[in-house]
């Protein structure tokens, strides 16, 4: 694409008037370039893009969809390198090569066409954000933040979190968070294309208001020429060039000199001329009159399959016994409550879930991130993952109390295994539920990759490690009492093998009733937790509106 000037607003000069003084450009482009290349094809975005803008000056840049004008912005806005040419900020290069120089970014407030903000700041703390990642101190970041609403029209939203806000007021807030650091240039793609007619309407004269109260001097990107005029003092046409088309890349044409025709492949018999011989039917098998059988004829039965086993035997009775009463479960559940043994036991329990979840909790966590941030490690680990689902556990606990006897080793290795895939595998996909858009936002603050991992990365994977641990301390649960069952001389499941075999029904209720106290009070104990961590999500303030 190539940048056509179409049309300029100039202050009229007046008779004996002094010329103005020449002012270096706050923007220049000098042949910009842009190419994407693939295997099969590359595409010529733009061509010669030569644009300066001065100081204060508000750009409006239009053009058809496709045409480049998101590529153009991107550029500028140091995110995607230009393949040939110079982006010039107050004379300086902001780009040395592929490499930008982050000196000059920081001059640079961008707004894109999704407001980007973050859930888990409130709107002070998403326009404070660039300060924060600056380093300011905190009042001065509190300042700016209330100085900032209050210049967009959000004076008494501060408090308020991004889910709360209408599409417009989250705009508004993105437009204050990109003017918090005083930048030299705005960068603006499309801020108010997903907004509907009138509320795009009062936005454009709410930006208006803005950037003339700011000073700040604005390349905006958009479709709608209306808009372009209304709010630019220049506008910029980017038209189409011949070179933008995808253009394939050739490939070698076979030599007729050394081309073969290959000949037709033999044709298959005909369904209709072929027999086998479980379709053929010959005339002796067909019945002959003669061969009819009388009406009283009865063939003989086969033989029963179990014949060789000789008389069948009516089966012994069942044992059959009552369910025990309410009342009688309750007394018993009470003598257990009041014997310190039962409680030895609950607690041997308590210590391997709690143990084994917080081995499965550790390297779930750890595990989940590499894979979900080094894609071709997941997917050569994947087989072995999978495979190591698939075996049944139950089986797996001889070998684990032969290795490690019938203490509590084995039931917590068996926990941690089982708590172990839940957590993983939400971590993995938390990690990769991170938003391009919020990453962008982080590139055009300048943050480095600690800031990026707390202020993003964590924050936005914490409700997946969340809703992992929910399902984690239920199956670290499931794995401790499975290993006591099975392999165990204590804790809850070792108890309920001992009323078992007792048949004592009323106790093995009560055992049962503790032990889902006890799961219920380790799955209370973390959505107590996730509540206070990310009281922004929607699992949770949706289960607070509900209740």
């Amino acid at each position: 694409m190539s940048a056509q000037d179409v049309e300029t607003v100039r202050p009229a000069s007046h008779p004996g008037e002094q010329p103005p003084q020449p002012v270096p450009p706050k923007l220049e482009l000098v042949g910009v370039d842009k190419e994407f290349r693939t295997r099969r094809a590359y595409t010529h975005a733009l061509a010669d893009i030569n644009l300066s803008i001065s100081d204060g000056e508000f750009v409006s840049v239009i053009g058809r969809s496709g045409c480049g004008k998101t590529t153009l912005l991107r550029m500028l806005a140091g995110l995607l390198a230009p393949t040939t040419g110079q982006i010039l900020i107050e004379g300086r290069s902001l780009w040395n090569g592929t490499r930008v120089d982050t000196s000059v970014v920081s001059q640079l407030g961008v707004v894109f066409q999704e407001a980007n903000l973050f859930p888990w700041y409130s709107v002070a703390d998403n326009i404070a954000l660039p300060l924060k990642l600056r380093g300011d101190p905190k009042t001065t970041r509190h300042h700016r933040a209330h100085e900032l609403a209050e210049l967009v029209g959000l004076a008494g939203y501060e408090k308020a979190y991004p889910r709360e806000l209408s599409g417009g007021m989250r705009q508004r807030v993105a437009i204050a968070r990109a003017l918090s650091t005083h930048p030299t240039l705005l960068l603006m793609d499309e801020p108010f294309g997903a907004l509907d007619a009138l509320t795009r309407e009062r936005m454009n004269l709410e930006l208006q208001r803005i950037t003339q109260a700011a000073h700040a001097t604005v390349v905006f990107i958009t479709h709608d020429i209306t808009e372009a005029v209304f709010l630019g003092d220049r506008v910029i046409q980017l038209t189409p060039d011949p070179a933008a088309s995808p253009t394939p890349k050739p490939s070698p044409s076979p030599d007729p000199a050394t081309s073969t025709s290959k000949p037709n492949p033999p044709s298959a018999p005909s369904p209709a001329t072929s027999a086998t011989p479980s379709t053929a039917r010959t005339n002796h098998d067909q019945p002959t009159p003669d061969q009819t059988p009388p009406l009283d004829h009865h063939p003989p039965a086969p033989p029963h399959p179990l014949h060789h086993l000789g008389p069948l035997r009516p089966p012994q009775q069942p044992l059959r016994t009552r369910p025990p009463r309410p009342l009688t479960v309750l007394a018993t559940l009470t003598d257990l409550a009041t014997d310190p043994q039962t409680w030895h036991h609950a607690q041997i329990t308590a210590t391997e879930t709690l143990t084994g979840f917080t081995i499965a909790l550790a390297t779930g966590i750890t595990t989940g991130a590499i894979l979900g941030k080094i894609p071709w490690m997941e997917r050569s680990l994947r087989p072995i993952i999978v495979a190591s689902q698939v075996i049944p556990k139950v089986a797996l606990i001889p070998l684990f109390v032969i290795w490690f006897g019938f203490g509590m080793t084995s039931k917590i290795i068996m926990a941690a295994m089982l708590a172990f895939f839940p957590i993983m595998l939400n971590v993995q996909l938390g990690v990769r539920s991170v938003q391009p858009g919020q990453h962008d936002v982080m590139k055009t603050l300048n943050a480095n990759r600690w800031q990026t991992f707390t202020h993003l990365e964590l924050k936005s994977t914490l409700p997946y490690v969340f809703t992992g641990m929910e399902v984690g301390i239920v199956f670290a649960i499931i794995g401790t009492i499975v290993g006591e069952y099975l392999g165990g001389n204590e804790g809850l499941g070792y108890l309920i093998v001992r009323t078992l075999n007792e048949l004592n029904a009323p106790a093995l209720f009560a055992v049962i009733i503790l032990l889902s106290t006890l799961g219920l009070t380790l799955y209370f104990l973390i959505n107590t937790l996730k509540r206070f961590f990310i009281p922004w999500h929607e699992s949770v303030y949706q289960h607070d509106l509900n209740a």
